[in-house]
């Protein structure tokens, strides 16, 4: 009984190792001169939960690095634009360094093979540098309409998204290498229904913050069909979401999964102790049995 236990145990802790929640945040700006806001999202329902101020305006691009953990942010810090840190557990950000470029990143994905930060910036394709902040442009998209949302997908594919169109682009100049038409009728009537930002769940969802009406009346969380272009609504968020991340796992009240020397050190000492109780009973019983005899 107690050798089943501890295998039981030591299986659900190697097993619990393995398993990283996906955890959807949003950044919410109200204009220039508002202090951005780092939200929680549900991804059922698009429900919003205030995380905290993230201390820049113009908050409108926020992507994890690929370690799912490190959130950056692109943000305004008086009069001039730059890359930030985020913290998710209170929204605070820690400058790394201005762009060089004066406009704010409308969406930023990190490419999954090699972790650079791409961005989206007037049209305009950039990487970013990690370190300083600085944004290098690859090249010009060849338009500059509204929303403008970028995303990686897993297989290293670049996605931007408009009010019009789905777009591949070219990393290495910028360029269109192929669009389609994006379906945004589920969305009623309102007009200039646009994907604002957007990314990617592991499990190949393409998530996207849906700004409806010019200026916005609504914002709405949903996902887009990469294949049909048909862009379905899931629920209403928090007005004025305008980036949108999603890391492997929430610093608010996720339990700490055990690293692998401790799993290791666990399952140790659970099989010490089932020897150690083995032994003892196996004494007993011979004592008692001499006991009995003698």
């Amino acid at each position: 009984m107690k050798l089943a236990f501890a295998v039981t145990l030591t299986t659900v802790l190697v097993t619990a190792q393995g398993v990283s929640a996906q955890t959807l945040y949003g950044s919410q700006y109200m204009g220039p001169s508002s202090p951005a806001i780092l939200y929680l999202i549900s991804p059922a329902t698009g429900a919003s939960t205030p995380v905290g101020p993230i201390g820049e305006a113009t908050v409108s691009a926020i992507a994890f690095a690929p370690d799912g953990v490190t959130l950056y942010g692109n943000g305004a810090i008086g009069n001039k634009f730059s890359l930030v840190k985020i913290n998710t557990s209170n929204g605070a950000s820690t400058k790394i360094g201005d762009t060089g470029i004066g406009i704010p990143f409308q969406d930023m994905s990190f490419r999954p093979s090699d972790g650079t930060l791409f961005a989206y910036g007037g049209g305009y394709i950039f990487t970013v540098n990690l370190t300083t902040g600085v944004a290098a442009p690859v090249g010009y998209t060849g338009k500059f309409p509204l929303g403008n949302a970028l995303a990686f997908s897993a297989g290293g594919t670049l996605y931007n998204a408009n009010e019009k169109t789905l777009d591949i682009i070219n990393q290495s100049d910028g360029s269109v290498t192929s669009s389609i038409p994006l379906d945004y009728t589920a969305f009623g009537p309102l007009g200039s229904s646009r994907a604002n930002a957007m990314k990617f769940h592991p499990n190949g969802t393409l998530y996207a913050s849906i700004a409806t009406g010019f200026p916005a009346i609504a914002t709405t969380l949903g996902t887009i069909n990469t294949t049909t272009g048909v862009v379905t609504p899931i629920g209403l968020m928090v007005l004025g979401v305008d980036g949108l991340a999603i890391g492997t796992s929430s610093s608010l009240g996720t339990t700490p999964v055990p690293s692998s020397w401790m799993l290791a050190a666990i399952g140790m000492m659970i099989a010490l102790l089932y020897g150690f109780i083995r032994r003892r009973r196996s004494s007993a019983l011979h004592a008692h049995s001499r006991q009995y005899y003698r």
